[in-house]
């Protein structure tokens, strides 16, 4: 769908925040299908018109939707700067929801660069917010996560309990995550 018709009923009636949140939908949702760049396309549209409105909270999410699909296009550099600016934003608002899934993506680009001390610290402090809120999906999503920081490290069996952990909650919680892990465990 061209981005030009993305959001256009809200546009026809003048809603810049209804276009906005479509567009930053539909960045999530072409992500989510491996269209990384209509997702960054959506994102940035997304984020201009946040911008434009004032709303710093939906420009920081857009932003991070941007970073975190470049992110999966392995463009490491140029996901860097946005994630932090998308943190700082959480951070000024005081957005602990957002400040979590941001840490994590930043401990995401970090692990991906190699840089295994700036991955632990943000996905440890990813943990304590998602503990603190009691959000365990979102646990066990970092759990995934610090599993891969340890495989890195050479710690396999640390790598292997936590990853036990994830895996039982995201049975539990019938995640699309158990699903993902399990097909590809029997794939290899």
């Amino acid at each position: 769908m061209p981005l030009s018709s993305l959001g256009l009923g809200y546009r026809r009636v003048g809603s810049r925040r209804g276009e906005g949140v479509t567009l930053r939908t539909m960045s999530l949702f072409h992500r989510a299908t491996g269209e990384y760049g209509p997702a960054i396309e959506t994102a940035e549209a997304a984020a201009a018109i946040f911008g434009q409105l004032g709303d710093r909270l939906m420009e920081g999410y857009s932003v991070h939707a941007r970073a975190k699909a470049q992110l999966r296009l392995g463009q490491i550099k140029e996901a860097l700067a946005p994630l932090e600016e998308a943190l700082s934003i959480c951070q000024a608002m005081g957005n602990r929801w957002g400040l979590g899934v941001t840490l994590r993506t930043l401990g995401e680009l970090h692990l991906a660069d190699g840089n295994l001390r700036d991955a632990d610290a943000c996905l440890t402090a990813a943990m304590e917010v998602w503990q603190d809120m009691e959000a365990p999906l979102w646990c066990a999503r970092t759990e995934r996560d610090l599993a891969l920081l340890h495989e890195a490290r050479g710690e396999p069996e640390k790598a292997a309990a936590i990853r036990a952990e994830a895996m039982k909650v995201f049975h539990d919680h019938g995640a699309r995550e158990y699903g993902e892990l399990t097909e590809g465990a029997t794939a290899l």
